[in-house]
């Protein structure tokens, strides 16, 4: 091996280009590399772009361009752990522009990729020892579509807090009036199988390469 990271490639059918775009317009440690066009021996056409290299916050990416055949679907999907509010506000909405918000925070972006939103600290409440802790702030989590850490804190604090859906940052609404949610939902992965969104993606664009990687 050459000790080189991982890259992660993507698979689309020809967007690859716009979806790097995309992606390095949202992230802010981002950078976008060397596009590659196919030449008269194909298969694409020549002066196409045929991959895209891009990284985002360290990871590398490569968006290939080739024939409709492969789909994204849940199984896949990229984490983004963050400390404050306004960070989950800010690249939800970035991600879900355009996209179909789901729940408990995840997401898929205009490209059909997956992201998962999630504050850092929701993962040491849930992992929490004392069982009804991480019980309350695991129901609070499911019971809700974009993260929203008071919320959490609330049930996780609170051996009391019972009425989750009643609160009023529930959905990333704070006025009391209820949530607002300007982009289309489903269902969320953690569903049973048979009630889970379509294992695929039917918008054209950016698609998962068998290579592509995961958590």
């Amino acid at each position: 091996m050459t000790g080189k990271a991982f890259t992660a490639c993507l698979w689309s059918d020809t967007e690859g280009e716009a979806a790097a775009s995309f992606y390095a317009s949202i992230f802010k440690d981002s950078k976008l590399g060397r596009v590659d066009r196919y030449a008269e021996a194909g298969p694409g056409p020549a002066g196409a772009v045929r991959a895209v290299d891009f990284e985002l916050m360290g990871q590398k990416f490569a968006a290939l361009n080739r024939e409709p055949q492969f789909t994204f679907n849940e199984a896949i999907s990229f984490q983004i752990p963050y400390a404050d509010q306004a960070e989950v506000d800010y690249y939800w909405a970035r991600l879900s522009e355009g996209g179909l918000e789901i729940a408990c925070g995840w997401l898929k972006d205009k490209y059909g990729l997956s992201w998962q939103v999630i504050p850092s600290v929701l993962i040491d409440m849930i992992s929490d020892p004392d069982p009804g802790s991480a019980k309350r702030v695991t129901e609070a989590m499911l019971a809700i579509t974009k993260l929203d850490i008071v919320t959490l804190q609330k049930a996780y604090a609170e051996p009391t807090y019972a009425d989750h859906t009643s609160h009023p940052g529930i959905g990333g609404s704070h006025d009391g009036q209820g949530p607002t949610r300007p982009h289309r939902r489903a269902r969320s992965p953690h569903a049973r199988r048979d009630a889970s969104p379509s294992a695929t993606n039917t918008r054209p664009g950016i698609r998962a390469s068998p290579a592509a990687g995961g958590e």
